[in-house]
């Protein structure tokens, strides 16, 4: 299978779909991205800015609750702790218990404490 040469539908420049991505796609009844890389990532950071600044503000009473959970975890110990690792509040849709999780909830998909991903997962 030979890459798919594709007009992005935003700045109209030529980018290819390699067959892996093509694949993907078609595994997934899916159609070729429209858009190039450049233009789909542009577009995900303009998506996501609402949600990266909320984050990235003290709205959330961040510096505190990083003291604490890094306390609670045990960071830097070698046992799940964050290791200065950026994480981000979020609420276990579970059981409800107050989490922190290493990427930006964005509420369309749920988030889970450890004990209540791990129980899923069935460890």
């Amino acid at each position: 299978m030979d890459p798919l040469e594709q007009i992005c539908a935003d700045c109209g420049e030529t980018f290819l779909v390699v067959p892996a991505e093509q694949q993907f796609y078609r595994e997934h009844n899916m159609t070729p991205p429209a858009l190039c890389p450049s233009c789909r990532a542009r577009r995900r950071t303009e998506r996501n800015a609402d949600l990266i600044s909320a984050h990235t503000s003290d709205d959330f009473g961040l510096a505190a609750t990083v003291l604490g959970t890094a306390r609670l975890h045990g960071a830097g110990n070698g046992y799940g702790g964050t290791g200065g690792r950026q994480t981000y509040p979020a609420t276990c849709a579970s059981c409800g218990a107050q989490t922190r999780v290493p990427f930006i909830p964005r509420g369309d998909r749920p988030v889970f404490c450890r004990d209540c991903y791990q129980a899923r997962r069935g460890r």
